[in-house]
């Protein structure tokens, strides 16, 4: 489903996300994490036909604005940075106050950790970012990030954002039976390599 919202945001963040450069370490994932997750909000949204695809869609495409349009996302979270531009984005273009207020609790919460969801439309969101990161080489991607320290702290700093990550997934429970291999194998090589026992 697309309607002009929707096409106008996507038009609005995948030129972000092209010329992304302010993390050099996930610039190339970026152009593919926002696909990936739309893949996945898709996915999950037909095994919820009770969810409002428009509200969906539209938090999926500006879930990561607050990292993709700045540099501040450093010093602040970029799901409360997201927050703030993903409203100027949807007021920009028009949209109702009851929808802005569904798409930026999905744009506030889809990192699940201060804000939880709390409706069908955010928790798809927050799932099917957190399945990308499995499926789209996020997890990989970190690892490779020096700045993160040695090979130890990276690796323990990946199986914190994996176990998130599973969190998540498993907000739907057929989500999970699917990624579950993908998550097990990621989990033992992360605990090797940060000298952890399973």
């Amino acid at each position: 489903m697309k309607n002009k919202l929707i096409t106008q945001a996507e038009e609005i963040i995948l030129p972000q996300a092209d010329v992304f450069d302010s993390w050099q370490i996930i610039k190339a994932k970026m152009a593919s994490h926002i696909p990936e997750v739309i893949k996945w909000t898709k996915y999950l949204s037909k095994k919820a036909p009770e969810a409002n695809i428009e509200i969906v869609l539209l938090g999926a495409w500006l879930h990561d604005c607050g990292l993709i349009m700045g540099r501040d996302f450093l010093t602040t979270d970029h799901a409360i940075l997201g927050e703030i531009r993903a409203r100027e984005i949807l007021l920009s273009l028009g949209a109702r106050e009851e929808l802005i207020k569904s798409v930026t609790h999905i744009v506030r919460c889809h990192r699940n950790r201060d804000v939880e969801p709390e409706t069908i439309e955010a928790k798809i969101v927050v799932a099917a970012d957190s399945t990308a990161h499995f499926t789209d080489g996020t997890h990989e991607s970190i690892m490779t990030d020096e700045r993160l320290g040695g090979m130890r702290e990276r690796a323990k700093f990946v199986l914190a954002k994996l176990e998130r990550d599973w969190r998540d997934v498993n907000q739907f429970s057929f989500l999970a039976k699917k990624l579950e291999k993908s998550y097990l194998k990621k989990r033992k090589k992360l605990f090797s390599i940060a000298g952890c026992i399973i």
